[in-house]
């Protein structure tokens, strides 16, 4: 059978008039026509960007920030139906330690060739920084006394760090789960040193430059850098050997993990949390390892090779690793690319070691504290706690108190290394309390908690970030499309969200009422009635004029409590902040700085609550008390998208259309919010079926995701909208993230009944 041809022609509306006859040439125009559109159909299916799809089975699950839940043998997430839970803590790990409000110091220390972490009192020190632990440019620059004065970490050859660039790049759940798993085929790179002094070895600097091009400081994943010993073979001593697979890990003495992407990284101080002793004349490892970075996004160290490094570091050497930091080969190899790219292998890297040498004595007779970060599990009825440490009863000379709580709240000691709980809940917290009164400190080494708990009635699941590999492109959206799919049994609800990979602070201004007067520029503020006046006087302006404090919080600006003269205090005139954006659990910090005195740090739970539906954040009335004038930065993983159902699987994430019918809540307002913030300008909006313009009939507020009317009547009131009016809107979402994860929520009545989280997908444009 001979194919029809793709040749169109418009047969015009008189072609198909009453009473026309349908001719042999009219049906082969027609099929020429169809055949033409099919034509134009597969250009645009085949000539746009095509994708990449990634799928996760099961889905790549944060325990950390998920509970409620296990793995089924067919790779689903389903409820839970375990009633007891264990945690083991020995400090390597310091993820489940809330670094922010712990004051004691985690240490790790080198003894008898073992690596050891210990919780501790800090150290009252007198101290000084030793940087004579370094490898200095052969190009550096030196006075008449052969003091080096500047040069002195110039390199002009790197070598990259990442995912092997000979190997096809993927991206597997586990690998996600533990990016420190050898079986990445992970390129890495160390140098040997001998330490100079001994102490702390608080930072390294190191010469790293990243890839040229868009987005060039943001790799898929973070530069790691490790501290490790060395072992001797061959009578040259080796980074350590580490192996560790899907569920290990294995000990350093120190790690620090670092993404460039505000700043560009050249010479930098890499400064370690949690700083490791070192001895002098013993000789370490700086590890460098990011192994989901791809070749085009990728950090590169800089050194010299064995032809330009004529000063050559006797203390130690250059390695290689091909395997993630399994096994290591001195200096590499030779490699087939430019000069300044790593064309020959390494003989040392530049460096320096920031040492800090003390004469040491323990801060007595004053509380420090150790705070984990709360556990999610099923509903906790009691805990139970075994560890190793070296404290004594609370009377004692070194004194370990364990406290637990289930809000993070109402606190209570361990007895007997238990504590019960009269009403349950999904979160654990516990700390200790640590107190020396002689030179010496307590030490935990070791906790596992024991949680004897409910079946749980619901479950919040978190995946890990996914992020793939993109090159640069037009446009704000590198995204295709997401499948989350989940399948519910009767009486059981699921939503699910997308939480985006980037940073957002919010910041909002504290004050007192006797500094109305600064912010008098307001429309709503009489200058004349608050300038020179005193706390209770700009208070009772206020109470008169609620309205000025609807327009300050509308500039992020909040009125705190006082004290009078006569010593009561005044309450303010908030309990707590309104957020512009939707953040997704946890809030990453929230910080005060005063307008005098230290940065304040307040912890979710134990100072304040968040409102995740309602995006609020509450503190608790004590804690209100003591807010002083100043201001809050609260940081934040900020939501794509929330509250999606299993309907709407897979969602297209570059294209979005919302029909909304008009409420009275929206008349009031004059204003439609949208799910997701959009693309600027907005593609298409239809109100009842006819075309309304952006700019012309109606503006969009960009910060808050909101379409705007403006009232066309002299009553203030009426706008082109009315009540049950239906609206479209065609919009490209901003989604301009380097990575995404995906939550979902589930609750269900009866225990029985379950929820399947079934394996996902996401797409992205090549």
């Amino acid at each position: 059978m001979t194919k029809c041809p793709a040749k169109y022609k418009n047969l015009g509306l008189m072609s198909f008039d009453e009473q026309k006859e349908v001719t042999i040439q009219m049906l082969r125009q027609i099929c020429m026509n169809d055949e033409w559109l099919k034509k134009q159909i597969e250009k645009i299916e085949y000539e746009t960007p095509a994708v990449s799809r990634k799928r996760f089975s099961p889905i790549p699950v944060d325990t950390a920030n998920s509970y409620g839940y296990k793995i089924s043998t067919n790779n689903d997430v389903v409820f839970d139906t375990s009633t007891s839970k264990e945690i083991e803590i020995d400090f390597t790990d310091l993820s489940l330690i809330d670094l922010a409000k712990t004051n004691c110091v985690i240490e790790s220390i080198l003894n008898n060739g073992q690596i050891i972490t210990q919780a501790k009192v800090p150290k009252l020190t007198s101290s000084t920084i030793d940087k004579t632990t370094r490898n200095y440019s052969p190009w550096a620059v030196k006075d008449d006394s052969g003091k080096i004065i500047g040069g002195d970490m110039t390199a002009n050859e790197h070598w990259y760090i990442g995912f092997d660039r000979n190997r096809h790049y993927e991206m597997r759940p586990n690998w996600l789960e533990n990016q420190l798993n050898n079986e990445i085929p992970s390129i890495g790179r160390a140098q040997t040193f001998k330490a100079k002094a001994s102490g702390l070895l608080e930072s390294v600097v190191l010469n790293i430059k990243a890839n040229e091009g868009q987005d060039k400081h943001n790799t898929a994943s973070p530069l790691i850098v490790q501290i490790r010993k060395t072992v001797e073979k061959d009578g040259v001593l080796y980074p350590e050997e580490l192996a560790c697979d899907y569920d290990g890990k294995y000990t350093v003495l120190a790690q620090q993990e670092i993404r460039f992407t505000n700043t560009s990284p050249d010479i930098v101080s890499i400064k370690f949390d949690q700083p490791c002793t070192v001895t002098k004349n013993e000789t370490y490892a700086i590890v460098l390892l990011s192994p989901l970075s791809h070749f085009t996004h990728c950090y590169w160290l800089g050194g010299w090779n064995k032809h330009c490094h004529a000063d050559v570091y006797n203390d130690g050497n250059a390695f290689y690793t091909f395997n993630n930091g399994m096994t290591w080969v001195l200096y590499g190899k030779d490699d087939d690319v430019e000069y300044h790219q790593g064309r020959y292998a390494p003989q040392d890297f530049a460096f320096q070691c920031h040492i800090k040498t003390f004469t040491t004595g323990y801060d007595k007779d004053k509380d420090f504290w150790l705070y984990l970060k709360p556990i999610f599990s099923n509903s906790v009825r009691s805990v139970r706690l075994s560890q190793t440490d070296t404290g004594e009863a609370s009377d004692g000379n070194l004194q370990l108190e364990y406290w637990g709580s289930n809000d993070g709240r109402n606190w209570r000691k361990f007895t007997n290394n238990r504590l019960d709980f009269s009403t349950y809940n999904c979160m654990t917290f516990i700390k200790v309390r640590m107190r020396t009164k002689i030179n010496d400190t307590p030490l935990i080494e070791y906790l596992r908690i024991e949680l004897d708990t409910d079946i749980p009635d619901e479950m919040y699941v978190r995946t890990h970030y996914y992020y793939p590999k993109t090159s640069p492109m037009l446009g704000a959206n590198a995204w295709g499309r997401l499948n989350a799919p989940f399948i519910v049994d009767p009486s059981v609800s699921c939503e699910a969200e997308i939480i985006r990979d980037r940073e957002v602070a919010e910041h909002f201004i504290i004050i007192e009422p006797k500094d109305l007067e600064k912010y008098a520029w307001l429309d709503e503020i009489n200058a004349s009635k608050v300038t020179g006046k005193n706390n209770d006087q700009n208070y009772s302006y206020l109470k008169d004029n609620p309205g000025v404090i609807t327009a300050l919080k509308e500039h992020q600006i909040y009125v705190t409590g006082y004290t009078n003269s006569k010593g009561t205090y005044i309450e303010g005139f908030f309990d707590g902040l309104d957020f512009v954006s939707s953040p997704a659990y946890p809030i990453l910090s929230c910080n005060l700085q005063p307008v005098s005195g230290k940065t304040i740090n307040y912890g979710e739970w134990y100072d304040f609550t968040f409102d995740y539906s309602e995006d609020k954040l509450t503190f608790f009335k004590d804690i209100l008390k003591t807010i002083p004038s100043g201001t809050f930065t609260i940081s934040y993983n900020p939501l794509f998208i929330d509250k999606l159902t299993n309907e709407e699987m897979p969602l297209i994430l570059d294209y979005f259309k919302e029909t909304i019918q008009i409420s009275e809540e929206m008349l009031n307002n004059r204003k439609i919010p949208l799910r997701a913030a959009p693309l600027d300008p907005l593609r298409d909006v239809f109100l009842n079926d006819e075309e309304i313009i952006e700019d012309v009939d109606f503006t969009v507020d960009y910060n808050t995701h909101e379409l705007v009317f403006p009232v066309l009547n002299d009553d203030e009131e009426s706008t082109l909208l009315k009540l049950n009016d239906i609206i479209e809107i065609v919009y490209t979402p901003s989604l301009d993230d380097t990575g995404i994860s995906i939550g979902y929520y589930a609750k269900r009545e009866n225990i029985r009944k379950q929820c399947y989280i079934k394996p996902n997908y996401i797409e992205y444009k090549t």
